[in-house]
């Protein structure tokens, strides 16, 4: 479920944010944890596969509170903390950035971009120019470096939208 991984993602780059002392990052993932775990929440409470998704939240909720424990037992030192909490939300928002691509496949065996939500992949691609911007000027490259993979799959899907238009529906005859 993309809202649990979304919510694992905006908790870790919430915590980085938080050690790094960054409010720009605290308020915008304090906002984004809080859009996650509501949507999570609620699709939990209206789901009719409550036993998947609420095993799927808890995954995530232990995969929370193991990196926790052993950041803060294991690591302790807060730049170490720091680094390894950085390439953690680096490494996870890479994925994040790129599993859109694999999408791509589709569009080429059908030769149509129906698949391609072109107004998120826009979204996404001002989203990582800003991203990227706010990474220079901080010189973080654990925020530098998935704002780059961001521009770039939203790009390369933009592309595969222009050479691979949406198929429009065949009309239907009243």
């Amino acid at each position: 479920m993309p809202f649990i991984n979304g919510a694992i993602i905006n908790i870790s780059i919430l915590w980085y944010g938080y050690l790094k002392e960054d409010f720009t990052v605290i308020v915008v993932n304090t906002i984004g944890s809080i859009i996650h775990v509501a949507y999570v929440l609620i699709y939990n409470v209206y789901s009719h596969q409550k036993t998947n998704t609420l095993k799927k939240t808890l995954l995530g909720t232990a995969i929370l509170s193991i990196l926790y424990i052993y950041l803060q037992m294991i690591v302790v030192e807060r730049a170490a903390i720091v680094q390894r909490l950085g390439m953690l939300t680096l490494v996870l928002l890479m994925h994040g950035n790129l599993s859109p691509l694999f999408s791509l496949i589709d569009v080429v065996k059908t030769k149509s971009s129906h698949g391609v939500a072109l107004p998120f992949t826009i979204a996404m691609l001002v989203t990582s120019i800003l991203w990227l911007l706010y990474g220079f000027v901080v010189n973080d490259v654990y925020i530098l470096i998935p704002s780059i993979s961001g521009m770039v799959s939203s790009m390369i899907q933009i592309v595969f939208v222009v050479i691979y238009p949406p198929k429009k529906s065949a009309e239907k005859t009243e």
